[in-house]
């Protein structure tokens, strides 16, 4: 996972993912975080040797340098970022749905019925699924999940969902009661 681990060092989102919390008014609050990672075999079938080939493919070709990298703009941060979640998601915990990436500036659908499917075309029947005997993979503060494709930079394709009003992370941290002067 050379590539996929030096792609996130490079959009500055390795920096994000190690932290295990951060103060939160007068409370600690945890970081969780789900990665999907693409090994380098798999980058290696779409020509993508080392992360300057990634790098090369994904980058706006005029913000290549390494502070452009790091511009949520840009479309190398782009598609790393869309490979994690802000949250600790195991399989069994995902349902049909859409789940916000890291910054919740895009979403990836999942489809369950005879696999994992994100990011399900309806019309070709392409998708990206979890490689299952590397999935579930506990970390510090997460999970991590390999996957079986790039997972390209996409906006999901309609559908209805049903989410929880109340599943927000202030609502969790009960902020939605105190004083704020």
């Amino acid at each position: 996972f050379s590539i996929f681990a030096e792609g996130l060092k490079r959009s500055g989102i390795s920096d994000t993912l190690s932290l295990v919390g951060f103060k939160y008014n007068t409370t600690f609050a945890r970081t969780r975080f789900t990665i999907l990672v693409v090994p380098d075999t798999l980058y290696k079938r779409y020509g993508i040797n080392n992360i300057e080939d990634l790098i090369k493919k994904y980058a706006d070709p005029q913000s290549r340098n390494a502070e452009d990298l790091k511009n949520k703009n840009n479309g190398f941060y782009r598609y790393m970022e869309y490979h994690c979640l802000n949250k600790t998601m195991y399989l069994s915990d995902f349902e049909s749905t859409f789940y916000p990436i890291l910054s919740t500036e895009n979403k990836f659908a999942v489809t369950i019925d005879d696999d994992y499917k994100l990011n399900l075309d309806s019309k070709t029947k392409n998708y990206t699924a979890f490689y299952i005997p590397q999935a579930n993979i506990p970390t510090i503060n997460g999970a991590i999940h390999v996957i079986n494709d790039v997972l390209p930079v996409t906006i999901p394709e309609r559908k209805p969902i049903t989410f929880e009003t109340t599943d927000f992370f202030d609502f969790r941290m009960g902020d939605h009661y105190k004083d704020h002067i």
